[in-house]
């Protein structure tokens, strides 16, 4: 077992945190597009908006390779034999992880986290040139989640797995406003 070291558990715990709330968010942002309801501005819309909003920003906070920043890098340095063994298990090099983050970085530094006047008026364009796609991201944070679940587990004993919710409610709730409200211009 690694020596224990009170930030590399922290700042792993953070992470499975932070990629954990990604991955949720980013099923139930897709249940309601699966749904039909990303229509006109209504509070679902607002709701994808933010789910969007929100997974991206999590997904910047675990990938940041700022100096100061506690992300998955900083875990690697904190413990690189026991990141690097946790990421032979899982079905991903690191060379793949960081061309990933790569990609996110540069959507970050464009469009989300900061308006680039390049991108001002075609925003779409930081995206394609990020080439970044959306079964990329479900790459990317389902198998660093799973990278630092290993270490977690390692570290602790304790098991933080990414929980079995792919958003089974959002259809009921769209339904129950529906029912409610037949003029709603809901696909259901």
């Amino acid at each position: 077992m690694p020596t224990e070291h009170p930030r590399l558990r922290r700042a792993i715990e953070k992470n499975l945190n932070g990629l954990n709330n990604c991955i949720l968010k980013r099923r139930v942002h897709n249940k309601f597009y699966e749904l039909g309801t990303a229509h006109g501005l209504d509070f679902f819309r607002i709701a994808i908006h933010a789910l969007y909003n929100d997974l991206f920003a999590e997904l910047h906070r675990s990938f940041d390779t700022h100096q100061d920043a506690a992300s998955i890098w900083y875990v690697r340095n904190l413990d690189s034999r026991l990141f690097d063994e946790a990421l032979a298990e899982v079905d991903i090099t690191l060379e793949r992880l960081e061309e990933l983050a790569e990609k996110t970085k540069h959507i970050r530094d464009r469009v989300h986290f900061h308006v680039d006047r390049r991108d001002l008026l075609e925003p779409v364009s930081a995206w394609r040139t990020a080439a970044l796609t959306g079964n990329e991201v479900i790459e990317l944070t389902e198998k660093s989640h799973e990278i630092l679940r290993i270490m977690y587990l390692r570290l602790t004993g304790e098991d933080k797995p990414v929980p079995e919710y792919y958003g089974e409610d959002v259809e009921l709730i769209v339904r129950s406003y529906k029912e409610a409200h037949s003029d709603a211009p809901l696909a259901i």
